[in-house]
């Protein structure tokens, strides 16, 4: 039997990611630091959990011992986290992230899946933002996303698959939920406020059902390695302006949206042609799901706006500084 590996596995994908291994039999492995919480089944059968630090080399080497596949989705996560102190953020997105793929490496793992991000690609012009553009990350964030998935794909071995998923901003119901996405803190807005309030509206977005990002990790742990290997792949569901994404929150929970005077000039488009071409990947969910499923969620009580841990800016700053610098 295969055992993954799944660090940062008690996130806000992982925690959606990890059952779904499970289901499929994989036996699972996560280590986490569990700064937000722990949503992950501890009693399910094939699930081994270890609350560590990826700056600890030892912990990584323990982590890895056995394994056969890694998929790395641990770090400070988004732009205005990783700006709280950026040599921290430089020490965990670059420095233990890239000690994760050379000792996975160099102790025999035979796939590694890195989870990079869209916004590697800063702002573009084209229509079509496909694989084949140059990376020109804009922030401290995209910047070391990049430069860690420039030193996986660079190792050319064909004992060690090496790719690299650039996501689309994820959305829906997890767990451990997240409250500081785009299309959640749309719904979560009209949900409690009764309103929207948005910056501009005309910048593009592309967006991504958690269901389908999280099937499109598994999709690759089993993949063809000559389609994969030293490989980058963007991953969406569609391309949509701002205030089209808040029109469809507005068609499925009453509310107004309003528009405030600030402009967020970010503007992203995804090309996600070649996952389908390639892997014959195919979307499952909609947008619209996402909604109906934080909807949902929030009349059952499962989401609540005031959990600091929904919002991650929030709880590392709640931790403090010299906290998070200790392992």
């Amino acid at each position: 039997m295969n055992k993954i590996l799944v660090n940062g596995g008690g996130g806000y994908l992982g925690s959606v990611l990890v059952p779904k291994l499970l289901a499929q039999g994989y036996s699972v492995r996560v280590l986490d630091t569990f700064y937000f919480g722990n949503f992950l089944p501890f009693d399910a059968e094939n699930l081994e959990i270890i609350k560590g630090d990826i700056r600890n080399e030892k912990t990584i080497v323990e982590s890895l011992t056995g394994i056969d596949k890694v998929i790395n989705l641990a770090c400070l996560s988004n732009d205005p986290s990783s700006d709280i102190d950026p040599e921290l953020t430089r020490d965990i997105n670059y420095t233990a992230n890239k000690n994760v793929i050379r000792i996975a490496h160099e102790i025999g793992v035979k796939r590694f899946i890195y989870a990079s991000s869209s916004s590697v690609y800063g702002l573009k012009s084209e229509e079509n933002v496909t694989e084949d553009l140059p990376v020109e990350p804009i922030s401290l964030y995209s910047e070391l996303k990049a430069r860690v998935e420039n030193y996986l794909l660079s190792i050319k071995d064909d004992n060690f698959t090496a790719t690299a998923v650039r996501s689309a901003t994820i959305c829906g119901y997890s767990p451990r939920m997240r409250l500081d996405l785009l299309v959640n803190i749309l719904t979560v807005s009209a949900l409690a406020n009764g309103r929207i309030t948005i910056d501009g509206g005309d910048q593009v977005r592309a967006n991504i059902h958690i269901g389908d990002i999280s099937n499109f990790y598994m999709m690759l742990l089993d993949a063809e390695h000559s389609l994969i290997h030293n490989e980058a792949f963007n991953i969406s569901d569609s391309n949509s302006t701002v205030i089209d994404m808040a029109n469809k929150v507005q068609s499925l929970i009453k509310c107004k949206i309003e528009f405030s005077e600030k402009m967020d000039p970010r503007s992203y488009k995804l090309n996600d042609d070649k996952a389908r071409r390639v892997l014959n990947f195919k979307n499952c969910y909609s947008i619209e799901k996402a909604i109906l499923d934080i909807k949902r969620s929030f009349f059952e009580g499962r989401i609540r706006i005031d959990d600091v841990n929904c919002y991650n800016i929030k709880k590392l700053l709640l931790l403090s500084l010299p906290f998070l610098k200790t392992y």
